[in-house]
């Protein structure tokens, strides 16, 4: 028998590749009159299905033909159902297989090649919108669309260096206190010693005496003043430590106060003379 061509005659829109079938399987061996009769009436009946927009029973027809002859167009046939049915991936995988056949019309592998490009850029496309649109669906959702750095472990509340300060000053200035005050009660036997020398007729005067009393009396209001600063220092310390050791870890904010503590020390001029230590705390 001599070649027949298999063709669809309806309008296709050049959506199809229109189908040439020998006498005989793509092999040597001879093929009967009734297939290839079948095979043309698959063709034309999937190509009609295929127009109508009917894709998946158009691809049930190609898939029939082919099973009778596997005629490269009836694979690029099936890629444009594949395509139309949303395939992408199968579709993509059918017109690699068509341009892996030598049967191929050069204008044929040309409309295949850029519909190839064509669906792999939009494949591509359409994995990088889909990752978005998961993370997007995941953040409304609530969950997470991205590793979070782990909170920092809850710290304690933490007054320092303050407090070790202050009981530092506190025990400095109680202990320039209680020197000062053994030094002015030192001065006040000497000043006992005088009116006694006087009272006994030696040549001491008055403002030898006078002098004395007001060496002594300085010493020991510095050492008064002192030890009450000191004091009160220390008791700062303690209370700054007591609270840093009572206190339950609490995780910063960006928005709460941050504790703070500060001591200051100076030395105001007393009216006749001396002088008295200050300090001042704030928490």
């Amino acid at each position: 028998m001599s070649a027949r061509r298999v063709r669809y005659l309806g309008a296709v829109g050049g959506l199809l590749v229109a189908l040439s079938v020998g006498l005989g399987s793509p092999s040597p061996a001879r093929a009967a009159g009734d297939e290839v009769t079948k095979v043309e009436q698959l063709f034309a009946e999937g190509a009609a299905l295929f127009n109508a927009g009917r894709f998946r029973e158009a691809l049930a027809e190609f898939e029939k033909a082919y099973a009778i002859y596997p005629a490269a167009n009836l694979i690029f046939n099936m890629a444009r159902c594949h395509e139309a049915l949303g395939n992408t991936d199968l579709a993509i995988a059918h017109l690699e297989r068509f341009l892996g056949q030598t049967d191929v019309d050069p204008r044929d592998r040309a409309t295949a090649e850029r519909k190839l490009s064509y669906l792999r850029r939009a494949r591509t496309r359409t994995v990088l919108e889909g990752g978005g649109a998961r993370a997007a669906a995941a953040a409304r959702s609530g969950a997470e669309v991205s590793t979070q750095a782990k909170p920092a472990a809850p710290e304690r509340v933490s007054y320092s260096p303050w407090q070790y300060v202050a009981l530092g000053a506190g025990a400095a200035l109680c202990g320039g206190g209680a020197v000062a005050l053994v030094l002015g009660m030192k001065d006040q036997d000497e000043v006992e010693v005088l009116n006694r020398r006087a009272k006994a007729g030696e040549p001491i005067t008055r403002p030898q005496i006078e002098d004395a009393q007001d060496k002594a009396d300085t010493k020991k209001l510095v050492g008064y003043v002192l030890a009450g600063v000191g004091a009160a220092s220390l008791i700062t310390g303690g209370v700054l430590l007591v609270l840093e050791l009572t206190s339950k870890p609490a995780q910063p904010s960006e928005n709460a106060p941050v504790a703070s503590a500060a001591l200051s020390f100076g030395l105001a001029p007393l009216p006749g003379g001396g002088g008295a230590a200050t300090l001042a705390g704030r928490f």
